[in-house]
């Protein structure tokens, strides 16, 4: 996966192409659509309405809200922990000079997973190798011990 570097606005518009920062968002004052302005600070863009001049942060209500790291650190850390990195190689790929940032962000995307896991039934994800406990081969269309719907 070709993850987006550099740019601010490329790394914004690749995570709201898959949901995980809003394509768009409604003043919560005027009920109108808000423009995504060029802002000072870690993301460098705003939301901001054009009548009330309210402006909220481009992260409001994603679960990166309350971070303080660069999308494209925080990119890289969710990239990287879903390969099963270690933490100190994580913390050198994002370019974090505060290994505790990676750990807090690592026991995030555990307790994330967790809570999903705790929410599917148990039935109907297991891990799988490139062979089923049966001999059958459906499980070649997963990636080998990533959780695979099964009926």
């Amino acid at each position: 996966m070709e993850l987006p570097q550099g740019d601010p606005l490329t790394v914004i518009q690749w995570l709201a192409k898959r949901r995980l920062l809003a394509n768009s968002r409604e003043c919560e004052v005027c009920h109108i659509p808000m423009s995504r302005v060029k802002k000072n600070g870690v993301d460098g863009f705003a939301w901001r309405c054009r009548i009330c001049d309210t402006r909220v942060t481009i992260r409001r209500g994603s679960f990166l809200h309350d971070s303080h790291l660069k999308l494209s650190q925080m990119l890289v850390i969710l990239h990287e922990w879903s390969m099963d990195q270690s933490q100190e190689d994580i913390a050198r790929v994002a370019r974090i000079n505060q290994t505790q940032k990676v750990v807090d962000w690592s026991n995030f995307c555990r307790a994330v997973c967790r809570r999903f896991n705790d929410a599917v039934p148990q039935k109907l994800w297991r891990l799988t190798s490139r062979t089923s406990l049966n001999g059958s081969t459906t499980g070649e269309q997963c990636a080998p011990g990533v959780g695979c719907l099964v009926e």
